[in-house]
């Protein structure tokens, strides 16, 4: 068996309007370019955009790529700040892409409020948003 070598790797940061990111580990890192896991530190100074991820068949299939299932440990937040996980109820793929189309998706989503040490399990397909105040880790 072949003996690995360490890898020191340095926080890549990144600004944004919204706050930042730090990406502790990424395969935008030398020498990991090919791990499977992603680590990184969010820090939203305003509301995220709703995002879903695929699955990996998905991915594979029509990105060439990994499908992307997340967690988030809540570092901490500012008192009142909330969080988008999932939808309130079931709805129809007419429905989902009327909301989009007229900006009122968010009325089914579902808002969670806050606190230091909450976590969140983001599986592929599950609608989320990182509201304003809020740091998370994302793993």
């Amino acid at each position: 068996m072949s003996k690995v070598e360490p890898v020191k790797l340095e926080a890549i940061e990144k600004q944004y309007i919204w706050g930042t990111e730090k990406w502790m580990l990424s395969d935008l890192h030398e020498g990991v370019e090919h791990s499977p896991l992603l680590v990184k530190i969010i820090t939203a100074k305003d509301n995220l955009s709703v995002q879903v991820h695929p699955g990996n068949e998905y991915a594979r299939e029509k990105e060439d790529s990994s499908g992307k299932t997340e967690m988030w440990y809540v570092l901490d937040c500012e008192p009142g700040a909330y969080l988008y996980y999932g939808l309130k109820h079931k709805i129809s793929a007419n429905e989902f892409i009327k909301r989009i189309k007229n900006d009122t998706i968010l009325e089914v989503c579902q808002k969670v409020y806050v606190k230091k040490g909450d976590v969140f399990y983001i599986p592929a397909g599950l609608l989320h948003a990182i509201g304003k105040g809020i740091q998370v880790a994302e793993v």
